[in-house]
């Protein structure tokens, strides 16, 4: 499977080359609030993989709380409605695969914390908060679950370049009590527990920065940050978790690729309505009547009288033959050809 965070595309502008890639199905949480903002998608191996249900933008405003067991209480201050404004964004998409359930997410980026009093900040406790909710929901469920993507958040101390400046990044009381919650047991980091070894004092490279920032050419340096997970539920098996720095800049970030062990794949089934596989937009039906199909057989149907919108028109007539054509007259004073001959034998 293939995860990505922020692609920033509209719904209108996911073209077939993107979606339909041989061999995968893919699903997208678009951004609806803000277009060309946000935005996660998950492709998946077909059909080893194909999802048996899919939830795109599963955390906005308070839909996430439809997703909890009937009776599950969570408390007010947990919420992820009003002031977050968060619904719509394309933030998290859920996909069911039957051994587990993966949850890519993109939380926001809450930088510009003295300008909106904290507002954003805030915001994204609850979002993370909500995450959160979600995954646990799911585990009293008994599913297995893994959440992959840009939390936008250190889990730890060692996961920052001590040159990177710490006020850019220094998070509120309550992000860090969210990320501590989303943390917790049973799930697992999985590159910090295949990597318990390395801390920020590692050789440049093998640090696990998977963020840096291009304006001031940090990557050359190394001079990250790791705010991209995974994280896995225990009755999933981490085999390896790295991050993938010899891999085409296509962003600020760097990818990690995860091997996990322990899930069965879903039984075979039909695509998802929402598949890239089954999407009308990538593929016709070559069953339906094309418009042109459908006035032919109203007017074999209407005894050669085609219909409409509800109004009967005759067919077009064939073209009336043409006229023969005139003979032409000659000007004053020019003689034929029987003149001419007459003039000869009178010679």
């Amino acid at each position: 499977m293939v995860a990505i965070q922020e692609a920033k595309l509209a719904d209108k502008k996911i073209t077939r080359e993107l979606a339909c890639v041989p061999n995968y199905e893919s699903f997208w949480a678009a951004s609806t609030a803000k277009l060309g903002y946000a935005g996660v998608t998950t492709f998946a191996r077909s059909p080893a993989w194909s999802p048996v249900a899919v939830a795109a933008d599963a955390l906005p405003g308070e839909a996430w709380r439809d997703h909890l067991p009937r009776g599950a209480v969570i408390p007010d201050d947990h919420s992820c409605s009003g002031a977050t404004g968060h619904a719509g964004e394309g933030r998290c998409l859920e996909t069911d695969h039957g051994g587990f359930v993966l949850l890519s997410v993109y939380a926001p980026n809450a930088r510009d914390r003295a300008a909106d009093g904290g507002a954003r900040g805030a915001a994204k406790a609850a979002f993370l908060t909500a995450l959160r909710a979600r995954v646990d929901a799911l585990l009293v469920e008994g599913r297995q679950v893994v959440v992959v993507g840009d939390i936008n958040i250190c889990p730890g101390p060692d996961d920052v370049h001590p040159g990177v400046d710490r006020g850019e990044m220094g998070y509120s009381a309550a992000e860090e009590a969210a990320l501590a919650r989303l943390l917790a047991p049973p799930m697992t980091d999985a590159w910090r527990s295949t990597h318990q070894e390395v801390a920020k004092h590692a050789p440049r490279g093998a640090r696990g920065f998977t963020c840096w920032d291009e304006r001031t050419n940090a990557r050359a340096r190394d001079e990250g940050a790791r705010i991209d997970v995974v994280l896995v539920s225990a009755g999933l098996r981490i085999v390896s978790c790295e991050v993938l720095t010899e891999v085409p800049r296509w962003s600020d970030h760097a990818p990690l690729r995860a091997v996990l062990a322990g899930a069965a794949p879903p039984p075979p089934h039909p695509p998802l309505p929402s598949s890239s596989a089954v999407d009308p937009r990538w593929h016709g039906d070559p069953r339906q009547a094309k418009v042109s199909d459908l006035f032919r057989r109203q007017a074999e149907k209407e005894g050669g009288v085609a219909v409409s919108r509800g109004v009967a028109t005759a067919p077009p007539r064939p073209p009336a033959p043409s006229p023969p054509a005139k003979k032409a007259k000659r000007p004053p004073g020019q003689g034929g050809l029987d003149a001419f001959v007459k003039a000869k034998k009178g010679g």
